[in-house]
């Protein structure tokens, strides 16, 4: 079933945010084959802004930016097209 839901861009559909009073829940959903996700450096946040990056690993090859809002949730600001796939 993996293979299938890999192939239907079914996989990765979402970030969770969870909180250990709170529970869990989505911060995000819609982006499909997400693989990772990372913050922006500290330097980034000290201005106010607190940015995280997420990679697709399908062929579409983007980068996802997204705005950390105050309820958690994120929101997409930004697409990067790399235009190949990454892998190292």
């Amino acid at each position: 079933m993996r293979d299938v839901a890999h192939v239907l861009g079914l996989e990765g559909l979402g970030i969770a945010f969870c909180h250990v009073d709170s529970g869990c829940k989505f911060a995000i959903t819609g982006l499909p084959g997400i693989n990772g996700i990372t913050r922006a450096p500290k330097e980034m946040q000290q201005r106010g802004d607190d940015i995280f990056y997420a990679a697709e690993y399908g062929g579409g090859a983007k980068v996802f930016v997204m705005e950390r809002q105050a309820d958690n949730s994120l929101v997409l600001s930004d697409t990067i097209f790399v235009g190949e796939l990454i892998a190292y």
